[in-house]
């Protein structure tokens, strides 16, 4: 439940689950936004946080970078360009020191074009992340890093997961 926002230019809400803490604030001014998400769980435990991105019109266009780069601890995860945001990026900016072992990726096509062709089902975008995801040797569950295109067009749907021990404050 948030517990500060206006509906419309700002957020604020905590959430708690058991011995994890999140954060998230969002601001939106003019045609930009930025949230942060602070994680604080307990040293001893790993949690799993999936980050996605999905096109929801037919003109929407995305293209997967996944760059990471460790001067700035700066993931960007993605570029557009859509009719109601123009062109836009997706970064996520870690202000907590991460591994590139700890993040995965993921990029799904499910055959959407803009001639005729059929929208992603929002309601099914867990059921792909979840068929996304393999168990690692040392027992942790990651999101597959796979590309799957179908129409040309770029994917419908773009995730990054970032695992966490501990504590993690990321921008984006």
């Amino acid at each position: 439940m948030w517990e500060d926002h206006d509906g419309a230019s700002f957020g604020h809400q905590n959430i708690t689950d058991g011995l994890l803490g999140i954060e998230t604030d969002w601001i939106n001014h003019e045609h930009s936004w930025r949230a942060r998400v602070s994680i604080d769980g307990a040293k001893n435990n790993t949690h799993a946080f999936i980050f996605y991105l999905a096109a929801q019109d037919l003109e929407t266009r995305l293209e997967p970078l996944h760059q990471f780069d460790k001067s700035t601890w700066t993931y960007t995860v993605l570029r557009g360009k859509s009719s109601l945001f123009g062109e836009f990026q997706l970064e996520l900016k870690m202000l907590d020191k991460v591994s590139t072992d700890d993040l995965s990726r993921m990029d799904f096509d499910g055959g959407r074009s803009g001639s005729g062709g059929r929208m992603l089902d929002m309601t099914l975008v867990t059921n792909i992340l979840m068929y996304s995801l393999r168990r690692k040797p040392n027992g942790e569950l990651v999101i597959l890093d796979f590309q799957e295109h179908k129409s040309g067009d770029g994917p419908d749907l773009v995730a990054v997961q970032i695992n966490v021990a501990g504590r993690l404050c990321t921008h984006f």
